[in-house]
């Protein structure tokens, strides 16, 4: 029988601990910035049941858990002209960082493009592509002129309408229409009756 030597020991602790770490839903990639024995020593102090600022840390980075961000984030238009309609949630966020997120039931993220305008980026599921250009995207550009959503108004052709009178299926075409492509918008034949123009 061969005698183990320390190297292979810490080898075999530090797999353990990273299994046991995986288990727990985090995952190999996030470890990538721990050292081995910080590797170690949080998998044995979380299975104690105990906590340290370590292990708070560690357990951060399981997804969902996320702190929730009240404010859109700033990027550049540059940065949106880098985006591709094959582009997953996760993709664009990589791009463009975490940022606020409006949605209920979908995602809705809001940035805020070289200091002057909104973008609301939806995506339906996690699995949704972006299906449109960054370009595309920078024609839906709104000017930046309060908290966007923040008192349940929204903005269609320059007028503002209260979201409590609008119908559920209003609000998702008005969603939708600053996100497509401007011939679809060009195309759609006909908008809402709540979300027109009162004569």
């Amino acid at each position: 029988m061969v005698p183990f030597t320390a190297f292979a020991v810490d080898t075999i602790q530090y797999n353990a601990a990273v299994d046991y770490l995986n288990a727990l839903g985090v995952p190999v990639e996030d470890l990538s910035d721990y050292s081995r024995k910080e590797i170690k020593e949080a998998a044995k102090t979380i299975d104690a049941g105990e906590s340290s600022p370590l292990t708070e840390e560690i357990l951060n980075q399981l997804p969902g858990n996320e702190e929730r961000i009240e404010v859109p984030t700033q990027v550049t238009s540059e940065q949106i002209r880098e985006l591709e309609p094959a582009m997953t949630r996760e993709e664009v966020l990589s791009i463009l960082g975490n940022t606020q997120d409006i949605g209920s039931g979908i995602y809705i993220y809001v940035y805020e493009v070289d200091g002057k305008y909104w973008l609301r980026i939806p995506f339906a599921n996690d699995d949704a592509q972006l299906g449109v250009t960054g370009e595309n995207l920078l024609t839906a550009l709104i000017p930046i002129s309060g908290d966007i959503g923040s008192d349940g108004t929204t903005a269609f052709h320059g007028q503002s309408f209260s979201e409590s009178a609008l119908t559920e299926e209003t609000l998702e075409w008005l969603d939708w229409h600053p996100c497509s492509l401007p011939e679809e918008q060009l195309a759609a034949s006909s908008i809402p009756a709540d979300g027109e123009e009162n004569s």
